[in-house]
């Protein structure tokens, strides 16, 4: 199906969708109740120029919610079974210095949970040398004040805010439950602390660039069957995977008790190459390049489940977004 088609497809799947999870909710037709877990729509990768309608739901038991879309689809559809999806912090590390890409980080708080440095940037035109990652990672999902300790290692790696400080929190987007989301994003400025190879993914390339919006929109004209990429995490260290589907609506990520309801839109998807998980819990903060070394994603959230080999999915938030939102640029110098 060409491009045009499907994201069309995926307008009028939006409608039918949605109106599947609106229910009754009492005799009086003003009261709805919403069901906790829309699937969420995206676009899939089929091949050179052929995409087909992505749909995650997260168990097999609202394949009947999505039939309508199915059938609307006439087998141009790719269905995801995920399971939940989790924000992907929790394998102990290391000190690590001088500090480099995919090494354990933390904001110091005791209950924060465990992440990785995702890469070094800077504010636009400034020459103050940050840490880029997760909102959950460097400011304890929303729960953290800006000039707040990050630390390395993690706290759970025994990482000690007087002896392992790296650097301050200098901004985040916060989240939002109930609400639309498009980043889950912070920086931190890095204190008098030696860092390695700025842009270097642990010997395996170098940061070159990024892709903007409308070089990822084009993914699926690329020559190759399969748009390959790698990251450097925490977790699971290097790992390669493919890109599966683009343009994800109403991915929902349950953070906390506070945080347990908020939807991303514009996600991109990824599964591990052969028998591997291209992510797993302590990888959030990961950033994730093309096999030249361009940025494409920042990793934040993923699967236990699914995905072709049954590995689970990883979920990246486009990088530009990332760089514009907080008007930043890679730090690849």
């Amino acid at each position: 199906m060409h491009l045009e088609s499907v994201q069309e497809l995926k307008k009028l799947a939006t409608n039918k969708v949605i109106q599947n999870f609106i229910r009754p909710y009492s005799s009086n037709s003003s009261r709805n109740e919403t069901l906790p877990i829309p699937p969420a729509l995206g676009i899939h990768l089929s091949g050179k120029g052929n995409y087909k309608l992505a749909i995650h739901i997260p168990h097999k038991s609202h394949r009947e919610l999505i039939q309508p879309v199915v059938e609307m689809a006439k087998g141009e559809i790719n269905v995801q079974i995920t399971g939940p999806v989790y924000p992907q912090t929790l394998v102990k590390q290391h000190h690590k210095r001088p500090l480099c890409i995919g090494i354990s980080i933390s904001h110091s708080d005791p209950l924060a949970g465990t992440g990785t440095l995702g890469c070094f940037v800077r504010k636009r035109g400034e020459s103050e040398l940050l840490i880029l990652s997760n909102n959950h990672v460097l400011a304890n999902t929303n729960n953290a004040q800006i000039g707040d300790a990050i630390i390395q290692p993690a706290r759970e790696d025994y990482g000690k805010e007087d002896t392992d400080q790296i650097a301050s929190l200098k901004e985040f987007v916060p989240l939002k439950t109930g609400e639309m989301n498009f980043i889950d994003a912070a920086t931190a400025t890095v204190k008098n602390t030696a860092v390695g190879q700025i842009s270097e993914l642990s010997g395996i390339c170098f940061l070159k660039g990024f892709y903007n919006q409308q070089e990822f929109d084009n993914v699926g004209d690329d020559d190759s069957h399969e748009f390959m990429v790698a990251k450097v995490g925490r977790r699971t260290g290097y790992t390669l995977g493919k890109i599966i589907d683009y343009d994800m609506d109403y991915v929902r990520v349950p953070y906390n008790q506070e945080l347990n309801n908020c939807i991303f839109n514009n996600i991109i998807t990824i599964e591990g190459d052969g028998n591997k998980a291209f992510s797993r819990r302590g990888d959030s903060g990961s950033i994730i390049v093309d096999q030249d070394g361009y940025a494409i994603g920042l990793l934040f959230a993923g699967t236990d489940i699914g995905g072709s080999n049954g590995c689970g999915i990883t979920y990246a938030i486009p990088i530009s977004e990332v760089l514009q939102e907080l008007d930043l640029e890679l730090a690849l110098t």
